[in-house]
């Protein structure tokens, strides 16, 4: 009975533990398979800690790019506005022997610093192009294959506040509301711009009274020992009986005045390109007095639609001055210059359409739209004496894209031997960024 109660139990689990014992071997398994999941383990670890750094880096990030400038600037400038955008242009013009296709880039990088404590700002750009103040695109290949284009100062300028005037001094984008028969938007003018009011009754967002005047540097001739330099006086009053979101209706008169040495400081360009001294006979002075009257009415969000005209004369071109045209002419009969504008948007469309008609001693050329009048050759800088269509169709893709079509038909009022009209056409792609 004993045997049964104790020594037979025993020996049963004896047999029993040492059949489930596990050997050697599947201990040092099971050890090895410990320290693989312990080094998995340390790797997860490590792993989670890397993510966690940097998720505080990206947070810190964030918090530094919502509360701080990206730019830090010295004290006392509050802040700093970066615009730029990038055309590409593909031309096309025919008739007149003034035939070509081309591909043309122009590219603006724009800077404006605002110190609201010290009422100033400093503003200053970079543009393609030349040095001719009214051509801002890069020709691509034009002298050689695939040639990299020019990039310079295009305008730098310091302004200062005082209620409702403001004072400009240096190079600076034109304060004049104008038309592109008069003055195309590439040109700065180098002086110094008093401004009353002018800003806000211009873009439509005042209404009454502004006034802006100012003097400018027309050109510098060493060689001239007389008058080493010439000015350009310029003022004009405008007047907003109209301005608000819906409506607004604008009238201005301007006058430009040119000193005589400014006015003998012209120069004629061929066809060629070629810059070759005046005639002797253009002995008037540029006296140009303008009116323009531009008006907006909005029908819906999706429908508005704008006129406009400008006209210009010369009143310095008197009856006893002779024509650029030669002969017989007299300056008088051919001193004015106007313009038929009218722009319809809708939606994301746009039609902008303008007559031209710009008379040979009229206005100086050296401003105008540099392409318009292109491939004629009469009149200063070789861009007057012609009149014509200019057609802009366009479609905003995005706040930062537009592409727009343009088309110009013109021919020379006082047709010169072998003339006949020209074609241009324009295909434009723009970002703003």
């Amino acid at each position: 009975m004993l045997v049964k109660k104790f020594i037979l139990p025993t020996l049963l689990a004896s047999s029993f533990t040492w059949a489930v014992s596990p050997t050697s071997k599947e201990i040092e398994a099971l050890q090895k398979q410990l320290e693989l999941q312990a080094k998995q383990i340390e790797y997860l670890q490590q792993k989670l800690e890397r993510m966690e750094t940097e998720r505080d880096r990206l947070t810190a990030y964030q918090q530094t790019k919502e509360e701080s400038p990206i730019i830090y600037l010295r004290p006392g400038i509050e802040g700093l506005q970066i615009k730029a955008d990038l055309r590409l242009r593909y031309e096309k013009r025919s008739g007149n022997d003034a035939n070509y296709n081309r591909f043309q880039t122009r590219f603006r990088l724009g800077f404006k610093w605002l110190n609201p404590e010290k009422n100033f700002e400093i503003g200053a750009g970079f543009i393609t192009g030349s040095e001719n103040p009214s051509t801002s695109n890069n020709t691509h290949s034009n002298e050689y294959p695939f040639q990299s284009g020019d990039l310079r100062l295009d305008y730098a300028y310091a302004r200062h506040f005082w209620d409702d005037f403001s004072v400009t001094v240096g190079q600076a984008p034109n304060p004049y509301l104008t038309s592109a028969i008069l003055w195309d938007p590439s040109v700065r003018p180098v002086g110094v711009t008093v401004n009353w009011r002018g800003t806000e009754v211009q873009k439509g967002k005042q209404e009454g009274f502004y006034a802006i005047a100012g003097i400018y540097d027309f050109a510098y001739a060493p060689d001239n020992d007389t008058d080493n330099e010439s000015f350009i006086t310029a003022m004009q009053l405008g007047w907003a009986p109209i301005a608000n979101k819906d409506n607004s209706l604008l009238f201005t008169t301007s006058a430009y005045l040119y000193d005589s040495a400014a006015s003998e400081a012209n120069t004629f360009v061929n066809n060629n390109g070629d810059r070759v001294v005046p005639n002797q006979d253009f002995d008037y002075t540029f006296s140009l007095v303008d009116i323009y009257v531009k008006g907006r009415h909005k029908f819906s969000d999706e429908l508005s639609a704008s006129l406009y005209t400008h006209g210009v004369m010369n009143v310095g071109a008197g009856s006893g001055d002779q024509s650029v045209l030669g002969g017989n002419e007299q300056a008088d009969d051919h001193n004015i210059a106007y313009l038929l504008g009218s722009q319809i948007d809708l939606d994301n469309f746009y039609l902008k359409t303008e007559y031209r008609y710009i008379e040979a001693d009229s206005v100086n050329s050296w401003f105008q739209d540099p392409v318009f009048g292109s491939g004629t050759g009469v009149g200063v800088n070789a861009k007057n004496n012609v009149e014509g269509l200019h057609m802009t169709l366009g479609y905003k893709i995005s706040s930062n894209m537009n592409v727009y079509f343009v088309w110009m038909h013109y021919k020379e009022i006082e047709e010169q031997p072998d003339s006949e009209s020209i074609d241009l056409y324009q295909l434009n792609l723009l970002y703003s960024f």
